[in-house]
């Protein structure tokens, strides 16, 4: 070959490529692509490499040596993260075209699924459409049955790069599962009502698999309901490429309810009423403390005119909150970040100035954290009514928002706290 054209792909997703550089075992050369390439069919940016020479070789590498960066945000981590650069094609100028079969050769190989730690054989097969973009077969074999005993498992793709063949699913078959759906048709199973989480189902008493279409997740559970009697189904196991499923054993004829519901989302309910009752309690010793600091003594013995603190109790020094506020300033920087530290700032000063200008300022101060975070649990249960998020390990970073204003709340009310505290007591 004397030339190679390439093909860049030049899209908003996608790094743009400034330089390459083309090796053999025999030959080196280094490519500038000024991003000025006529664009083909596909919207690539085509460059024509002239080798200057006329090159034999059996192994080619192309090497992206340069590029101009374009970033993306993650949306998690909100960190900006440098999108990849990628050549959408190659064409080699005057080199011949090697002949391709019509069908791939089988291959039993045991370099490509090992079961803990053990090598799994692998027959590889399929046509040379397989080769563009329809998958091969992979089927087990060898001379004995692959069994797993009872327990966990860990399943493993090996990468193999130079083999051209990657393992994208692994699908394991048993005898219950087959003999169960081999048994359940129409006729025998009818789903007469549903909703998100339930569902009633009509059965002939058959076996079957309930599947329910949400992300894999040890956590789902499902139970069935017959005869006024509950059984547990225990955790999900995945079905298909993420589902979640359990065997429903075989039984009596006639309606059965399945219920499914996240077991974790019982800890998250749990936690919220725990702040909740968390923050009025705090509300609550604020008042008393309150209260306790203007009532009289008198001979050893506490007068009040009230079995609770008043309303009025409750104004505070608009200079021991400031300072309150600067101590506090820094524990939410390294406990919840600039964010958080900006939000006790932000309402901090903004108490300060209302307590200092007005004569009932300092009372409304007391309510922002039950108002904040009112908020950031209407945002939480909000999010979850209309948006349905997917249950996952990254279920917290939905609600950013709604983390944000719990934590600001809590600082605010250590520093209302603080600011009592600091305050000398009334004679």
């Amino acid at each position: 070959m004397d030339s190679i054209e390439i093909a860049t792909a030049d899209l908003p997703n996608r790094s743009l490529i400034t330089s390459v550089e083309v090796k053999t075992d025999n030959f080196s050369k280094s490519f500038g692509l000024d991003g000025n390439g006529p664009i083909d069919a596909f919207g690539n940016r085509t460059y024509r490499l002239d080798l200057g020479r006329s090159v034999t070789a059996q192994d080619l590498q192309i090497v992206i040596t340069g590029i101009t960066p374009r970033t993306s945000k993650d949306l998690y981590s909100k960190s900006e993260s440098i999108l990849p650069a990628s050549i959408a094609e190659i064409r080699f100028q005057g080199a011949p075209r090697a002949s391709i079969s019509n069908s791939v050769a089988p291959q039993c190989r045991d370099d490509l699924v090992a079961v803990d730690g053990i090598p799994i054989p692998i027959l590889v097969k399929g046509d040379v459409g397989s080769l563009g973009d329809l998958p091969l077969q992979f089927v087990g074999c060898g001379s004995n049955p692959f069994t797993l005993s009872a327990g966990e498992h860990r399943i493993v793709a090996v990468n193999q790069p130079s083999s051209a063949l990657q393992v994208d699913q692994t699908i394991l078959s048993s005898a219950l599962l087959n003999s169960v759906q081999g048994q359940v048709s129409a006729s025998q199973l009818e789903v007469s009502a549903a909703t998100n989480d339930s569902a009633q189902i009509d059965t002939n008493g058959s076996a079957f698999w309930l599947q329910y279409n949400q992300s894999s997740n040890a956590g789902w559970e499902a139970a069935i309901k017959e005869n006024g009697k509950t059984e547990s189904l225990g955790n999900a196991h995945p079905m298909g490429p993420f589902a979640n499923g359990w065997l429903v054993s075989a039984g009596s004829s006639g309606s059965i309810e399945a219920t499914v519901q996240w077991a974790p989302q019982r800890w998250v309910t749990a936690s919220l009423i725990i702040s909740i009752i968390g923050l009025l309690g705090c509300i609550l010793i604020v008042f008393i403390s309150r209260r306790l600091k203007s009532q009289t003594i008198e001979v050893g013995y506490r007068v009040s005119s009230a079995p609770f603190p008043s309303i009025s109790s409750l104004k505070i020094n608009a200079r021991s909150f400031a300072w309150a506020i600067a101590a506090v300033a820094p524990v939410a920087l390294l406990l919840g970040g600039v964010a958080v530290m900006a939000g006790v700032l932000l309402f901090g000063i903004i108490g300060v100035v209302v307590a200092s200008k007005f004569s009932r300022g300092s009372i409304a101060v007391h309510f922002v954290p039950s108002i904040l975070l009112g908020l950031a649990i209407t945002i939480v249960i909000a999010t979850v009514k209309i948006t349905h998020p997917s249950v996952n390990i990254l279920w917290p970073s939905k609600f950013e928002v709604a983390n944000i204003l719990s934590l600001v709340s809590l600082f605010l009310l250590l520093a209302l706290i603080l600011a009592d505290r600091s305050e000398p007591d009334s004679k």
